[in-house]
């Protein structure tokens, strides 16, 4: 029973590590992407968009996750695959998502 108990411990703990490894990554990614817009002179580096953008990140995290349990996805991939989500951001995922739909027809 103990084994039992070990494995699931063990199990249930890298579940945690990925997801907030996962979380951190999605953080990481709409900040570099703030960060860009700011060089760019597009935003300021504190502002509105600086405070919408925490809104945004549990989005990305939640699509992130979603995709990556759709494409099997394990381990060092799944934060991995939230920076570039996050990184692209819900604009992008649309755009790459229709162009996917109309490549299909």
């Amino acid at each position: 029973m103990r084994n039992i108990e070990e494995l699931v411990y063990a199990l249930v703990t890298m579940i945690m590590a990925i997801l907030q490894s996962a979380l951190a990554a999605a953080m990481l990614g709409r900040f570099v992407w703030h960060l860009r817009l700011v060089q760019q002179g597009e935003r300021k580096l504190v502002g509105i968009e600086a405070v919408l953008e925490l809104f945004t990140v549990p989005l990305v995290y939640m699509v992130a996750l979603g995709l990556a349990g759709e494409l099997g996805l394990t381990g060092a991939a799944v934060p991995a695959l939230t920076a570039l989500v996050a990184y692209i951001g819900p604009n992008g995922f649309q755009a790459l998502l229709e162009a996917y739909v109309r490549g299909r027809r």
